[in-house]
């Protein structure tokens, strides 16, 4: 008897460890978005060539009857779905390309280990569409180091045939602070700068 006592609580002990593990991991993280009148400036280059811009956050519009978070620099913007915060479209030169509904790249709360899938229709700037279908993991949670500074991020991961997408986004700022784009071109997007809003939401 004395010898199951010490056992019997060693089992709860560990009994209870792996519930705490299993309830934490699948709490996980809320994904947010910047607020109104955030800058964020980005350095991006595609196959060597580098260029910075700084984009503002203008909070909640519509896009085609969808609502979207806005990001404009000048006459160019990107647009992010308000649900799940994720990629819908961007306009360069006067050109847009978009994705509907969106393409996923967030599924919040995130922890690591967490998989989905998005499905999604491609419109590209030339007008040509096509159905696309991608799996997001997320790969690590790590320390990730940037120009604009030190950030706590969640790495997420979608491997395709073609193409790799890789993004940190960190929860301190509620937006990714790198992002490439390996395979048929390389693309890499950091951030160099962040102003915080100061104050309200987006």
């Amino acid at each position: 008897m004395c010898f199951l006592r010490p056992l019997s609580l060693w089992s709860v002990l560990v009994a209870g460890l792996l519930i705490s593990a299993a309830a934490g991991a699948g709490e996980g993280v809320a994904v947010g978005f910047p607020a109104a009148g955030t800058e964020l400036t980005f350095e991006r280059s595609v196959n060597g060539r580098t260029t910075t811009t700084t984009w503002t956050v203008a909070g909640g519009s519509t896009f085609d009857g969808q609502p979207v978070y806005r990001l404009e620099s000048g006459e160019d913007f990107d647009l992010y779905d308000r649900d799940s915060k994720s990629w819908v479209a961007s306009r360069r030169h006067g050109r847009v390309k978009r994705v509907t509904p969106h393409n996923g790249q967030l599924n919040g709360p995130l922890y690591v280990g967490k998989e989905w899938d998005a499905s999604y229709l491609y419109k590209r700037r030339d007008g040509s569409q096509a159905e696309q279908q991608r799996t997001w993991k997320v790969a690590a949670r790590e320390t990730v180091e940037v120009p604009a500074g030190r950030f706590d991020a969640f790495r997420i991961v979608s491997e395709g045939r073609a193409v790799t997408l890789t993004l940190w986004y960190a929860p301190a700022i509620d937006f990714f602070v790198k992002r490439t784009t390996e395979g048929m071109v390389e693309v890499r997007r950091v951030l160099v700068e962040y102003r915080a809003a100061s104050g309200g939401n987006g």
